[in-house]
């Protein structure tokens, strides 16, 4: 007999387009930085209606929001010790409300390019940032992400720079790099926004990603960032060598076969755009996240995916992606206190996480003057 659905059980995303295509119905893929103030605005309020629309069909609209243990410019955010994960709340007093997203007039994202910027995220960087739910609170939406908590120290801006221009991106301002060939803008790729983890592998975390034409990342590259040496722009990509036997291999799937990995050869994940071209049913796993051949299944995890559909994933699909999410979801576990103090390294703690941290930090002080 089959037991009948829960009545408050999530249901999976219906559409292989994924969530932002849902709601911003293809238009999340085409740049849309030059549009005036008020074509946004309008785009704002329609995407909003999709995304409430949405959430209460997939019983993910809510009027409940995670904790706060600090606060970003874009997000609120909590780690969850349970899962293992850190969960991002949209800040709608900043810009749009759904995060930055570069323009000719109006800085800040529609929903649909906020959810289109972690699904590139997700296949560019192989992470599993996975949407949990829609917050309706005060009258304002903000939508719940999360994704695995990396322990690890902050690269460092060359460790940033090497990854992404091995990785076909080309640096363009601090800490922002454009991949001309995929069309996409990787911004805010700072040391506090990508670790480098105990496996060796630089892994961006909170990265901007925008899709943007080349007119408007020459724009950006001339007129906007601030002027950079010479020697950064004039970064040439390292040339090919034998890779080690222990290194990993990559199969004509894109997909590494052994876990050896450590700091010297964290780059020998990363996609080659000249690269044969995936497969429909290999786009098709990656799109949707997958593991190393050799590394153990990833958990069930509660959050909906966050997707691209095949032909958009097709150029981006490489090797990054099986070894970043396998890097991502087999850390060792941590423990909030460890949680607490990583991240206030990067961003202040609120004061109920910080009285937490120093409690916690008393508590352990005090059972090791009594031992």
């Amino acid at each position: 007999m089959r037991r009948p659905r829960q009545p408050n059980a999530p249901t999976p995303d219906p559409q292989p387009g994924g969530i932002a295509f849902q709601i911003g119905l293809g238009a999340e893929r085409r740049p849309d930085h030059d549009a005036a103030d008020s074509a946004r605005r309008r785009r704002l309020a329609a995407e909003e209606k999709r995304l409430r629309i949405w959430a209460r069909a997939n019983r993910r609209l809510t009027d409940t929001l995670p904790g706060e243990d600090a606060r970003g410019g874009e997000h609120t955010v909590e780690f969850d010790e349970r899962t293992q994960r850190i969960l991002r709340a949209t800040r709608p007093e900043t810009r749009l409300g759904y995060g930055l997203a570069y323009g000719s007039y109006l800085q800040g994202a529609t929903p649909a390019e906020y959810l289109d910027r972690w699904a590139i995220h997700n296949l560019l960087f192989g992470d599993d940032v996975r949407i949990e739910r829609v917050v309706a609170h005060a009258g304002e939406l903000r939508v719940v992400t999360s994704q695995p908590f990396i322990r690890g120290r902050d690269a460092t801006d060359a460790e940033i720079r090497a990854f992404m221009v091995q990785g076909g991106f080309d640096p363009i301002g601090p800490g922002a790099f454009h991949h001309r060939a995929y069309g996409v803008l990787a911004d805010d790729l700072f040391p506090r926004n990508a670790k480098v983890s105990l496996g060796g592998v630089v892994l961006p975390i909170d990265p901007v990603m925008q899709r943007v034409t080349p007119e408007f990342a020459d724009f950006l590259r001339d007129e906007f960032y601030p002027s950079l040496p010479a020697e950064w722009y004039a970064a040439s990509r390292p040339a090919p060598v034998s890779p080690p036997e222990d290194s990993v291999r990559v199969s004509t799937t894109g997909m590494p076969h052994t876990e050896a990995m450590n700091t010297e050869r964290r780059h020998s994940c990363l996609p080659d755009p000249s690269a044969a071209l995936l497969s429909d049913r290999d786009v098709g796993a990656l799109a949707g996240g997958f593991v190393c051949e050799s590394a153990p299944r990833a958990p069930k995890l509660t959050g909906l995916k966050l997707e691209l559909d095949a032909d958009a994933a097709r150029p981006m699909a490489g090797a990054a992606g099986a070894c970043g999410l396998r890097e991502r979801l087999h850390q060792p576990r941590i423990s909030r206190l460890q949680a607490l103090r990583q991240i206030a390294a990067t961003i202040p703690l609120s004061d109920a996480a910080q009285a937490e941290l120093e409690a916690m930090d008393d508590g352990g002080t005090n059972r090791k003057g009594c031992s």
